[in-house]
């Protein structure tokens, strides 16, 4: 009761605030522009400290990258504190002057504060020349120097830069990262843009709709649901700022849905699905504008309109199979439109971007359902489903978002089938749940475990426990079988190898766990030590290929409310209810973290490696209903929820418009 009783006083005072900001925002002389603004205090707070945060974002990325070093740096020219280093600036398909040259420098994850002189030659002619401190360096990040003149790409071979040590010793200085092979250093070239450009004039324009969207959550008690179609605007826009292939895996899964795309009925199953060659546009490539997966990459704006053009049919393998498994189901749909859009156009970028929204279309409809369905919970389901994470992979190629979306829908139908007053089950629910379920299994096998909740539908429904017990696993046991036998199906045609068991560097984590089963706590001790931090990034907006992160408030803030609607939702579920769930989740974690360990880590290895923040998506709704009080201890406005989903959606657009573009 002190918990509760504290919490209490905290919010009432929070409360307080908030009243005498809207008596002000509603009766003071700005109340005209007020009422654009959130209600609640806080929110003001914090969309204050967003916009600085935008502002600054703005500030570092206004201008044009030409050139960087597109691998990665595994050394580096050794600590600069007795020596100075001298490099030049000479790189090849640099076609463009630049007045900002970016080096990336190394401080050994530390604070450094060691002062340097930066100079920069033409020949033998100091052309610019700085002294910085290295306080406030990042670690492994590219630091910019905004120069007096611009360099002419044309006589890079004459221009040299110049690092010397001022004041640095053993334990305080830095170095800089280069390639192993060549020795390159680490730059990059930048143009300034004018304040006036393109990106500056999307960036009003989504201030002015995030503004349009905050009046109407304030004026008019619109429902979840609602909210979610006005937020399909910024999804939208994600949708296109999001460059292709730059969600992780997108590309592999593309081709799959080409592939599929591609089904010929004259041949086998495993024919068509396994590894085969696919009719694919020659400029295919051209739609990988943004060179994904390419350390440091610049995005070609010239390959955009490239990979608009027809390109000329031809035939080439991938390796893209999903030959003998379930998860094409994931495919499907978008599969067939692009077969019918394939019969007007062979465009790569309209093929791509097609296929993307079909995607999206699905992922929402069916989140949209879930929320409009449940009967509880409706807040914690929208916050899951606006995550910015989760849009990543609902506008993606990727599976994950299907699997988000159906686990929503899943556990939607089953809160309804729970908490409606039918005495009997609802066949149309039931149904749906079913083939959500057959979804979440086929596409990741570790999740279905969350099917126990049918478990926690009265008895009375089925007229007593005993079938109740028995039609959940038939209902259960059908599911998984048919999945099986699609698979089967899927395997027709193939042909059986013999499997030869590895040795040396090859030999199984599997194996290795069952001969020292205690190195288990170990291994987790030390993946919880060295990832924590990864895993809460890559939850809730660490995009692309790990190379553009919201800021840590927008991170934590967004975790604190997923965390906080823990005491706004109520759950009627048992305490025996709670426990088994409770476990049923921490299996559900275990077999993501054994099956990358056992898949995917080294042999051998000292913590489990490939695990990433999204995975844990699914289990935020879950999670919130176990710990849940019967009576929740606060209320919070839906407008309040909204606001907030509303401040994180604006920063995280802005984000991708600055990074990619």
């Amino acid at each position: 009761m002190k918990f509760k009783n504290i919490l209490s006083q905290i919010f009432n005072g929070l409360k307080k605030i908030s009243y005498q900001w809207q008596i002000y925002r509603d009766k003071s002389f700005a109340s005209s522009i007020l009422k654009f603004f959130p209600k609640n205090f806080l929110l003001v707070i914090f969309l204050i400290c967003s916009f600085i945060i935008i502002f600054n974002e703005y500030a570092a990325n206004n201008n044009s990258v030409i050139y960087r070093n597109n691998h990665l740096y595994s050394s580096n020219v050794g600590a600069i504190y007795k020596e100075p280093i001298e490099f030049s600036l000479d790189r090849k398909n640099v076609d463009q002057d630049f007045d900002i040259l970016s080096i990336k420098f190394a401080t050994y994850d530390r604070i450094n504060d060691s002062d340097y002189t930066l100079s920069v030659m033409d020949k033998n002619n100091v052309v610019y020349e700085t002294n910085f401190n290295t306080k406030k360096f990042g670690d492994n990040e590219y630091e910019d120097f905004y120069l007096n003149d611009t360099i002419d790409s044309k006589r890079l071979k004459d221009y040299t830069v110049k690092i010397s040590p001022i004041k640095t010793d053993t334990s305080n200085n830095i170095t800089v990262l280069c390639n192993e092979e060549n020795g390159d250093i680490a730059v990059a070239y930048k143009v300034s843009k004018s304040p006036l450009n393109i990106s500056t004039f999307i960036i009003i324009g989504m201030i002015i709709l995030f503004f349009i969207l905050m009046k109407i959550v304030n004026e008019r008690k619109i429902i979840h649901e609602k909210f979610l179609i006005l937020a399909l605007i910024f999804i939208a826009f994600a949708t296109i700022l999001t460059p292709p292939y730059q969600v992780p895996d997108e590309r592999l899964h593309y081709l799959r849905t080409l592939q599929l795309s591609q089904y010929n009925f004259s041949k086998t199953p495993s024919e068509n699905l396994g590894s085969r060659e696919i009719i694919v546009p020659d400029n295919l490539d051209d739609v990988n504008y943004s060179r994904a997966e390419a350390t440091d990459a610049v995005t070609d704006v010239g390959l955009i309109g490239d990979s608009m053009v027809e390109g000329r049919n031809i035939e080439k393998r991938y390796n893209s199979s999903i030959g003998g498994s379930a998860v094409m189901v994931a495919y499907l749909l978008p599969s067939i439109i692009l077969r019918l859009v394939d019969c007007f156009t062979n465009s790569p970028l309209v093929l791509f971007y097609t296929g993307r929204l079909v995607c999206l279309g699905i992922n929402f409809l069916l989140t949209y359902y879930a929320i409009k369905l449940t009967p509880k919970f409706k807040n914690t389901m929208l916050i899951v489903a606006l995550m910015p994470m989760s849009i990543q992979s609902m506008i993606s190629y990727s599976y994950d978002g299907l699997l988000n979306a159906c686990i929503l829908l899943f556990i939607a139908t089953c809160l309804k089938m729970i908490y409606d007053k039918e005495n009997k089950i609802n066949k149309r629910y039931l149904s749906i749940s079913v083939i959500m379920l057959f979804m979440i299994i086929s596409i990741k096998l570790p999740y279905a475990l969350l099917g126990v909740l049918y478990f926690f539908i009265p008895s009375y429904k089925f007229n007593n426990s005993v079938k109740k017990t028995a039609s959940i696993f038939i209902v259960l046991f059908a599911t998984y079988l048919s999945t099986l036998l699609l698979s089967k199906v899927m395997s027709i045609g193939a042909l059986t190898t013999s499997v030869v068991s590895n040795s040396g560097n090859e030999q199984s984590n599997f194996t290795y766990i069952l001969n020292n089963p205690l190195e288990i706590f170990s291994i987790a001790k030390n993946t919880f030590k060295e990832k924590i931090v990864f895993y809460i990034d890559s939850l809730v907006g660490y995009f692309g290929y790990f190379s553009i992160k919201m800021h840590t408030i927008f991170q934590y803030a967004y975790l604190i409310m997923a965390g906080g609607l823990i005491l706004t939702e109520e759950s009627n579920f048992k305490k025996k209810e709670r426990i088994f769930y409770f476990l049923i989740v921490l299996t559900v974690i275990a077999g993501i973290f054994g099956a990358l360990y056992f898949a995917w880590s080294g042999y051998q290895l000292s913590y489990v490696e490939g695990v990433q923040g999204r995975y844990f998506i699914p289990l935020i709704l879950p999670t919130v209903m176990i710990f849940s009080f019967r009576k929740k201890i606060l209320t919070i406005k839906n407008s309040t929820i909204f606001s907030f989903i509303d401040i994180i959606l604006l920063n995280y657009i802005i984000l991708l418009l600055v990074y990619n573009f």
